[in-house]
């Protein structure tokens, strides 16, 4: 049979994350730092504007790991996962100063840190619903926690008491 090769095909994971990837905006041609290049293109088309996130996500990490310190997946992650936590902290009107968090202390934290895992768990273990809003409020939390005063276990309210046997 005479004509072009035909491609070998991409197997179908990889044709569900291309579409899943074309579908948010973030494909190989717009973001070239999320995705390897592909071995037999010569080049990538930049015409596309590259996010803000983007642009000040690599400023961000070169500036704090140098120009070639850091990875496009750790640009990926900041972009994806880090912002989206840090936007629901600025843009729900939380106590700006963390007071509220701080109150709980790391006990108080800790504990809210396994009842967002809970449900991030329920929900994509359990019902295998993708729930983004369960993923960041887990991040949220734990960082919370690792941020709260170590000699602060219960936080304002204080130490419990010891139970006492009545006679």
């Amino acid at each position: 049979m005479s004509g072009l090769p035909i491609p070998e095909m991409p197997d179908l994971d990889t044709i569900k994350e291309n579409l899943k990837s074309a579908a948010r905006g973030d494909d190989a041609w717009r973001h070239p730092d999320l995705t390897d290049v592909l071995p037999d293109r010569e080049e990538v088309n930049m015409a596309a504007p590259i996010p803000v996130e983007y642009e000040a996500a690599h400023e961000f990490m070169a500036k704090l790991f140098g120009p070639e310190g850091y990875t496009p997946d750790s640009v990926g992650q900041l972009v994806q996962v880090f912002v989206p936590c840090l936007r629901i902290m600025v843009e729900r009107g939380y106590e700006p100063h963390g007071r509220l968090w701080q109150r709980a202390g790391v006990l108080g934290t800790i504990w809210d840190v396994r009842k967002k895992f809970e449900r991030f768990w329920f929900r994509t273990w359990t019902l295998g619903v993708r729930h983004d809003d369960s993923g960041f409020d887990l991040i949220n939390h734990t960082g919370f926690t690792m941020r709260a005063d170590p000699d602060s276990r219960f936080g304002d309210a204080g130490e419990p008491a010891m139970p006492k046997v009545e006679s």
